[in-house]
């Protein structure tokens, strides 16, 4: 009577499982970065469509007023057309005027209800509230909910987009006068027919980074960027110097001590806090007086961002 002899399986040699283990790593190497292209592409989409409603609001405003809201609303109109840094004499931004526009009717209303000492008052103030259409999904804040603490248990929320000043903000000379070059400025009435350079050649709102590795170096670490972001101030894009290229970082030379201070400190500060960017990889997202939202490069010529960056002076814009 034969016996039947039981077949072996032949099992993964050590070598084999190595090979296979390499081919797996190879394949996940190759995907990650098509993967992460992707997350980049639908942040920046979803960005764009946020300024493309930002920029529907303020023409529905427009359509509604005859003129796009302020950029803030100055209560002391003492200082005008000069403003001094540091004074806080404003009361609202053209953040408040556009919110019916953009479906926050129930936080326009709340605001409307709320004292004005408790607006900036504590954790449950309205001006803590985020609003998604003022947040890029790419933007970084402390909390992760696009909130910054302040302490002493004051919280605001950020936005991701400002509006366009021109190319000066404040002077701290009484002597001088102020350019108000931009679509928006203190108390500003601007009308489409104001901006004679061309809706599709002037800048409406953008993009601005809160992201600065090296800026701990210039103030308190708790002190954090994004502090500068909220969107009750509307936070705009001028400063004491003009524009600087898109996404402008903080020198490399900030990681060698000793660390600058003084004067030079705070012209680094304010240029960084006064440029245009983002967390997208190559630029930001920009929204044009005619509507029109486009992706402006980090290389975009200096001197064209500030052409686009003021309304009525005559300057041929190139674009890209």
């Amino acid at each position: 009577m034969s016996r039947t002899v039981p077949e072996t399986r032949r099992g993964f040699t050590l070598i084999e499982l190595l090979v296979v283990i390499a081919i797996i790593a190879i394949l996940i190497g190759l995907l990650l970065p098509a993967v992460q292209k992707v997350r980049d592409a639908a942040a920046r989409m979803k960005c764009a469509n946020n300024l493309k409603q930002l920029g529907l609001a303020m023409h529905n405003y427009h359509d509604s007023r005859a003129r796009f809201p302020a950029g803030e609303v100055a209560t002391n109109t003492t200082f005008l057309p000069v403003w001094p840094e540091g004074n806080s004499d404003y009361y609202a931004c053209w953040v408040f005027p556009t919110l019916p526009y953009i479906e926050e009717n129930n936080l326009a209303d709340l605001i409307a209800r709320t004292p004005s000492n408790a607006l900036i008052g504590g954790p449950t103030s309205p001006y803590g509230t985020p609003i998604k259409k003022l947040i890029c999904p790419s933007d970084t804040f402390p909390t992760g909910d696009g909130q910054v603490d302040r302490g002493n248990g004051r919280v605001d929320a950020c936005s991701s987009y400002g509006a366009n000043w021109g190319t000066q903000f404040f002077l701290n000379t009484p002597s001088q006068t102020i350019d108000a070059n931009g679509v928006f400025h203190y108390n500003t009435r601007t009308r489409l027919t104001d901006i004679t350079d061309g809706t599709s050649n002037t800048i409406l709102l953008g993009e601005r980074s809160h992201f600065e590795p090296r800026w701990s170096r210039l103030t308190p670490s708790q002190y954090h960027i994004a502090i500068y972001a909220r969107w009750w101030t509307g936070y705009s894009f001028t400063g004491r110097q003009p524009l600087v290229m898109i996404n402008y970082r903080l020198p490399a030379s900030l990681d060698t001590p000793p660390v600058p201070t003084g004067a030079v400190a705070s012209d680094m500060i304010n240029k960084r806090l006064l440029a245009y960017g983002s967390q997208h990889p190559g630029g930001c997202n920009m929204t044009f007086a005619d509507g029109s939202v486009r992706f402006m490069s980090d290389s975009t010529n200096l001197t064209n961002l500030q052409y686009m960056a003021t309304k009525s002076k005559g300057e041929i814009v190139t674009l890209d």
